[in-house]
């Protein structure tokens, strides 16, 4: 006597114990586990792939690099102004705040350290590709030069 064993063995996702009502609630919590697995795993990929979209700069554009660089050293600058007016709030104000001012005031001090390190790093980068944007350029005019005295000496 031939044993029909469903497809679902066959591929090796579960031991065949015979068919039962155990073996298919647990064959159905597992498919459960897997789509739900799958669709959480395709959520996660769509929304990393639109987060990075908002920031994609295209490759070789310095111009776009250095604008970008200078946008995020703009919104930095605003944000340290920010800390920086709430730490001087509390330091003049300081009975204001209660038990939670010191926390406050170290809070905003590291707010006030990380801004400034964010717009330093952005600065720096914005110059290199300032110059890397010079660079490119210049390139780009001497092959021009150099394609034009060509095309001029084939004529």
């Amino acid at each position: 006597m031939k044993i029909k064993v469903p497809p679902i063995y066959l591929l090796g996702l579960l031991s065949y114990d015979g068919v039962n009502e155990k073996n298919l609630i647990n064959l159905m919590r597992m498919l459960a586990m897997k789509t739900l697995n799958f669709f959480v795993l395709l959520i996660g990929y769509v929304f990393s792939v639109s987060a990075f979209a908002e920031t994609d700069v295209p490759n070789g554009s310095h111009e776009a690099l250095v604008t970008y660089h200078e946008n995020l050293v703009k919104e930095a600058e605003s944000k340290l102004a920010e800390h920086k007016q709430n730490l001087e709030d509390y330091e003049a104000h300081s009975y204001y705040y209660g038990r939670q001012g010191q926390d406050f005031q170290s809070h905003e001090t590291a707010n006030v350290e990380y801004y400034e390190e964010v717009i330093s790093e952005n600065l720096k980068a914005a110059d290199y590709h300032k110059k890397m944007a010079a660079e490119q350029n210049n390139s780009i005019k001497s092959a021009d030069a150099n394609s034009s005295a060509v095309t001029s000496a084939l004529r």
